[in-house]
């Protein structure tokens, strides 16, 4: 449990999006730290009053692991769905500009030609 959660801890830290999350993160995953550190010398996960903080910030990384994984999912559907947007109004675009053509100055001009008039 202790080096899952640390390693969870650490994930969220260096892969959240969001700043708040990452140092929330980093923040409960020392305080954690500090306790195994302290737990090698002092076993107090027995006592109630220091069970409940152990487990509740471990509940706090884990739930920050969850809440930074539905978020970069959802920004990466955001994402997907912004690119096909993109290429749609790209490809309606050009659609629409079929028999136009780029003149040298850079206003587009219709691409037929001009009857010649023979005399």
């Amino acid at each position: 449990i202790f080096l899952a959660t640390f390693a969870t801890g650490v994930r969220v830290y260096r892969t959240a999006a969001d700043k708040q999350v990452a140092n929330t993160a980093l923040a409960f995953t020392l305080s954690l730290l500090t306790y195994y550190i302290h737990g090698a010398f002092n076993n107090f996960l027995d006592t109630d009053k220091l069970a409940v903080p152990f487990w509740g910030f471990t509940a706090v990384v884990v739930a920050l692991d969850i809440y930074s994984e539905k978020k970069k999912s959802a920004g990466l559907a955001a994402l997907d769905a912004a690119e096909t947007a993109a290429a749609e109004t790209e490809h309606d675009a050009s659609a629409d500009n079929k028999g136009l053509s780029i003149s040298p100055a850079g206003a587009p001009s219709k691409s037929t030609e001009i009857p010649s008039q023979e005399t």
